[in-house]
């Protein structure tokens, strides 16, 4: 990639790894503006290779592509999932220059190959020059007629000639897909037959042999009618999938050649602020802060109040009006802006820790200094996969710091992590400003409100009522429901990244009981998590459900991740809810989780907090009714409201003969509440 060019290290899906420097709203600034496969600087034109965020998503989109073709070889269905290929390319190119997506259709040609032969090979090309095709009439939004002859005419001819090149070389092929024509229409005439559209059937039978005879005419005028549809079918899926991503995290824009000449996020002027957020807008008001080099800023406000909503703005990851600053941000770029969020995993492209750590940057980048910093020096070869979300959220600090950003935002960045890694993070922010560094450090924690010299309260902006207080439950423990017995677990078994996770855990809960299993980032406790609802099989002993092992998921059993995001699967909260409760009364389940039910019910899941998702996904585990309740980290990014409210909750599902299981690095809050607490090491 050309100097300096890295990947943005943002809270973001895996469709945006690094959406560009600039917000949806900049501006062209200092005399330059972006144009095709480079950008103009006083009217010469400079061509750059694929930055990190493009070949990220070629790379992705190759996977992708290439496990729909194979889908569609396994279900037979090989057009129906080319065409889902050919979106995403589309899509692709409609969000990126069009060498990205060649760089991708070459990667999954290859990897067709490896995997399926020269079929799948065809159709992985075929994908990625429809793609290239639909990509600019997507981004302009040319009319359907417009649409419909540019890709026919750019790809048509293309595909028309390989075709007959093909089948003029391989005559044995040729005929044998002849053959397989013949037969179909035998049986298609055998059916006329029997409706007595004999007739029919005769002069079926003579044009299908004559356009096996004239098959390179006719197979160049089938192909034009096939193209047609295709530009329809790519151009109706492709607009609705391109609508959404630019409603979830806006239009990307292009990243300049030269970071250097753009990269100017201080100083800062935050005035009447307003941000767009997909589908609604946030109000912050005026904030009248100015932040310069060297500054240290800890933003509080309760769940809602628009902190992460604020720090995307800074970021220039979302359109927002009431900001003053010289240039682009320098989103991703050594000097320019560093984005830390709350979701660590969605910050990981590297598939080992050091991969990782240093995308983007030169090879011989000595990396060992920044994740010894954040206590990560001995899982330099480690998979990330197989990290916690603790070790996840070091990582991508590391990540940040190591590019020694002019600013440094960091949204919530210790909310995964125990005690001692909250402390450790906290002084590499301090010592990150004393650097020269600027760092802005949102959090709801009290000890964390003093870590930098200023303070920036956004305060209650939700409007949704505060919960009843939570009271004592009543002893309602009853017989044993789950059963943990001797379980252990090893990661990657049998890869050379193979590592022993959990070593012989007994626990035992009853209906009624609160179970609490703590221990610090990286001793297993969401995988514990996980094997207790069935979603991992122990490499060792055994999980029992009312006395029956455990060896899938089951609807008795309801978890929640640490993310909640990830469960929710519909578009609206109401729609969401009821789809987990399997009926549509959800109103009291709303309720019960401190949402007013007329304001809510029609929210996309994609406009919510962090803290509005979580309740969200409690809301349809209450309205589940389920036996078993797991709760993986469910305090983490919430307020002292939030936490009152997690309380009331769990007393509820108790009350009912639930059995929970919190899986916590914060026990804080359940000291003398815990019927039975496991401490992983």
């Amino acid at each position: 990639t050309s100097p300096g060019a890295c990947v943005a290290r943002t809270p973001v899906r895996s469709t945006d790894i690094a959406r560009g420097l600039r917000g949806p709203n900049a501006r062209a600034e200092h005399g330059h503006r972006a144009i095709g496969a480079g950008c103009l600087y006083n009217g010469v034109v400079h061509r750059r290779p694929l930055d990190a965020a493009e070949l990220a998503d070629a790379a992705m989109g190759a996977a992708l592509v290439v496990g729909l073709l194979t889908m569609g070889r396994l279900l037979a269905a090989g057009t129906f999932f080319q065409v889902l290929a050919t979106v995403v390319w589309a899509v692709t190119a409609a969000r990126h220059r069009p060498r990205t997506v060649v760089m991708g259709a070459a990667g999954a040609m290859s990897l067709s190959l490896l995997l399926g032969g020269i079929g799948p090979v065809g159709q992985a090309f075929v994908a990625g020059l429809f793609g290239v095709a639909a990509g600019s009439g997507l981004r302009h939004r040319h009319g359907l007629v417009r649409h419909v002859v540019t890709i026919t005419a750019l790809a048509w001819p293309v595909v028309a000639a390989a075709t007959v090149g093909f089948l003029a070389v391989f005559a044995e092929s040729r005929e044998l897909s002849f053959d397989n024509g013949r037969n179909q229409w035998r049986g298609a005439a055998s059916l006329l037959e029997r409706v007595g559209l004999g007739s029919m059937a005769d002069e079926g039978t003579r044009f299908v042999e004559w356009s096996i005879d004239h098959w390179w005419l006719m197979v160049p005028a089938l192909q034009i009618l096939i193209s047609v549809g295709y530009a329809l079918v790519v151009r109706r899926l492709g607009r609705f999938v391109l609508d959404r991503l630019d409603q979830a995290i806006g239009p990307p824009i292009a990243v300049p050649a030269s970071a250097a000449e753009v990269a100017a996020p201080l100083p800062l002027r935050l005035g009447e602020v307003t941000v767009r957020r997909g589908d609604h807008t946030v109000v912050l008001g005026d904030l009248d802060l100015a932040i310069d080099a060297g500054d240290g800023v800890v933003v509080s406000g309760h769940n809602g109040a628009g902190k992460s909503s604020l720090f995307d703005a800074v970021a220039g990851l979302a359109p927002a009006t009431g900001l003053d600053r010289p240039r682009s941000p320098g989103l991703g770029r050594p000097g320019g802006t560093a984005l830390v969020g709350q979701r660590p995993e969605t910050q990981v492209v590297g598939i080992r820790v050091i991969d990782d750590v240093r995308w983007g940057l030169p090879t011989d980048t000595d990396v060992a200094p920044a994740l010894e910093a954040v206590g990560l020096a001995d899982r330099l070869d480690s998979a990330t996969a197989d990290l916690s979300g603790g070790e996840l959220q070091r990582l991508a600090i590391a990540s940040a710091l190591l590019r020694r950003p002019a600013l440094l935002l960091s949204d919530e960045s210790t909310a995964m992590l125990d005690e001692p890694g909250r402390r450790a993070v906290g002084e590499l922010l301090v010592a990150a400003t004393e650097a020269g560094t600027t760092v802005v450090h949102a959090t709801h924690l009290r000890d964390e409100t003093d870590l930098l010299p200023r303070r920036l309260d956004l305060g209650e902006r939700s409007g949704d009522p505060v919960p009843d207080p939570w009271s004592a439950r009543p002893p309602r423990v009853g017989s044993v429901v789950l059963e943990a017995v001797g379980v252990g677990h090893v990661a990657s078994a049998g890869s050379p990244w193979e590592h022993r996770v959990l070593r012989r855990v007994d626990l035992t809960v009853r209906t009624g009981e609160l179970a609490l299993v703590v221990g610090p980032n990286g001793s297993g406790k969401t995988t514990l998590a996980r094997i207790l609802a069935g979603l991992v099989v122990p490499t060792e002993g055994e999980v029992r459900l009312a006395g029956s092992p455990l060896t899938a998921p089951h609807p008795r059993i309801g978890i929640a991740f640490q993310h909640a995001r990830l469960q929710l699967l519909r578009p609206t909260v109401a729609a969401e809810v009821a789809s987990m409760a399997g009926r549509r009364d959800i109103g009291a389940a709303l309720r019960t989780v401190g949402f007013d039910v007329e304001a809510i019910a029609s929210r996309r899941i994609d406009g919510l907090s962090g803290g509005e998702t979580r309740r969200v996904l409690l809301a349809g585990l209450i309205a589940r009714q389920c036996d078993v309740v797991i709760l993986d980290e469910p305090l983490a990014g919430l307020d002292e409201k939030g936490r009152r409210l997690l309380t009331s909750i769990v007393d509820l599902l108790l009350g009912r003969g639930a059995a929970v299981v919190v899986v916590s690095h914060d026990p804080s809050w359940a000291i003398g509440r815990a019927d039975r607490t496991v401490r992983l090491s």
